[in-house]
């Protein structure tokens, strides 16, 4: 059996037109297929499997019993979501707008569709469970480029990560985020840690030096631990507007490990 999801997005999303997105993309177990209009706007993502199982299921009724084809595979489910939401993080991260309603998508089931003659005889005398389908009226954002996506895809954690923080308001929880995206990147400890950060960072600033990264990385260390003296809270206006301060500085290092990295 093959399962497809079809993704719309809730905004209207332009796609670069000099972007060379090929017929289909391998992601994560399956094939990637990114629709665009003549506009150069997105249609909709798909994401679809092979080789799965035909799954029924007895019911009964007046008729008596029918064989039933269920849609549903939540194993398949899960890995689609991941490579979904990957693809949708990846176009806020360009646009710094959400297209993705995600309550929606998880409740989603794929339209399956038989891939064998074995599997198209029964796909004819049984009875299949509909699928729900959703669409939304759109609103414009900005432009994205799909380039270098399947390489990106290594990297779906610190997507994930920037947005979440893209998709909060609470500054220390924004903060916390843009930090483990930093973190994702690089190895190390401490000194150490801030001397990784440095040397990536010299790239795009030459002024850039390990203490610069040091002061967000304290900083980080006192939005997470309770019994540092200096722990910034929710209810220490003061110390939030440091937060909020800084917040820029670390998600340019963000922006710039997810561009070049």
């Amino acid at each position: 059996m093959r399962a497809e999801y079809c993704i719309e997005p809730i905004v209207e999303v332009h796609i670069d037109p000099a972007c060379e997105i090929p017929n289909k993309m391998p992601l994560n177990g399956a094939d990637v297929y990114i629709e665009v209009g003549e506009d150069n706007f997105l249609k909709n993502v798909k994401v679809t499997y092979t080789g799965l199982p035909i799954k029924t299921m007895e019911r009964g009724g007046a008729e008596g019993k029918r064989t039933l084809i269920i849609p549903s595979y939540p194993d398949i489910n899960d890995r689609a979501f991941k490579v979904i939401l990957f693809v949708f993080n990846k176009i806020q991260f360009e646009t710094g707008y959400s297209a993705l309603d995600i309550a929606k998508m998880k409740n989603i089931e794929p339209t399956i569709s038989p891939e064998t003659s074995e599997e198209e005889e029964k796909w004819k005398n049984c009875r299949k469970i509909v699928e729900a389908v959703f669409r939304m009226e759109v609103g414009s954002v900005g432009t994205v480029n799909f380039d270098n996506l399947t390489k990106q895809f290594n990297h779906v954690k610190a997507y994930a990560n920037f947005a979440d923080a893209k998709n909060t308001d609470d500054p220390i929880t924004k903060y916390e985020r843009l930090y483990k995206v930093v973190e994702y990147f690089f190895n190390g400890t401490g000194k150490i840690f801030d001397q990784n950060v440095s040397n990536f960072m010299i790239k795009f600033d030459s002024n850039f030096v390990p203490e610069h990264f040091e002061e967000l990385r304290q900083l980080r260390n006192r939005c997470v631990h309770s019994k540092d003296k200096n722990h910034v809270t929710s209810g220490d206006v003061e110390l939030l507007e440091e937060v909020s301060g800084k917040t820029e500085k670390l998600e340019r290092i963000a922006e710039l490990l997810l561009n070049h990295k």
